[in-house]
Order: structure tokens, then sequence, then C-alpha cells
């Protein structure tokens, strides 16, 4: 298997199981950073956002497997993986962020490096 689909694969499972997690059990995933639901509406909108459209991103990435879309997943994984890193230090931005918020940027940042580096070099890759 090749670096870009092996990475595909991995994002793809991490994905299904935040997306399995926000759809089945949204308190439990928003208790790890301390947000309560209080009201139907936050849990019917946690399902869409950390459910719904998680699970939309790992099949997505799924799909870019083993052909000639995995430039394209690669790509995907850099600029999803880019936003919630620039939305998490924007909401940094706003006051302290707990010590979780900094480790997940830092991850996150190492993740955008990772799929850059695969995303400019899998043609390379690709053609041998």
């Amino acid at each position: 298997m090749s670096p870009g689909n092996a990475f595909l694969g991995l994002n793809a499972i991490v994905f299904a199981g935040l997306g399995l997690a926000g759809l089945f059990a949204p308190e439990a995933v928003m208790a790890g950073v301390g947000v309560e639901l209080t009201a139907n509406s936050s849990l019917v909108d946690l399902r869409a956002t950390y459910g719904g459209a998680m699970l939309g991103i790992a099949l997505f990435l799924a799909s870019c497997m083993g052909g000639t879309q995995v430039r394209t997943g690669v790509a995907a994984v850099f600029w999803v993986t880019g936003g919630f890193l620039a939305g998490r230090l924007i909401g940094m931005a706003q006051g302290d962020g707990p010590a979780l918020m900094w480790q997940l940027a830092v991850f996150e940042v190492i993740w955008c490096v990772l799929a850059a580096v695969l995303w400019l070099r899998y043609p390379a890759q690709q053609a041998r």
C-alpha cells in the first residue's frame, strides 16, 4: 500500500470513529472538552456536525483510495485539518485555551505538515 493510501485509510478510520461517536454519544464527545449540551437542538446540531459531516468526510477519503484520486484525498485531509487548526487558534486567541486545546493544535500542525508532504510528493510516487 502506498503512503498516500495508508494515510487516507488511517484518516478515514479516524473520521469514521469520530462520526460514529458524534452520532451516538454526542454528550460524551463534548464532555471531553467541557461542553454541556442543554437543548435538544444542540444535540441534533452536534449529531449533524460531529456525526454526519465526519462520516461524510470518512466516506469521501475512503472513496479516494486506490485510484487516481489519492492526491485529492490527501489534499482534503490537509484542508480539513488546517481548518480545524485555524478555528482552534482563533478560538484560543480569544482567551486561554486549556492544555488539551494546545495539544490538539500541535497534533494538527504535525498532521497538516504530513498531509502537505504527501500531497506535494504523491504524484512522483504514483509514477514509479
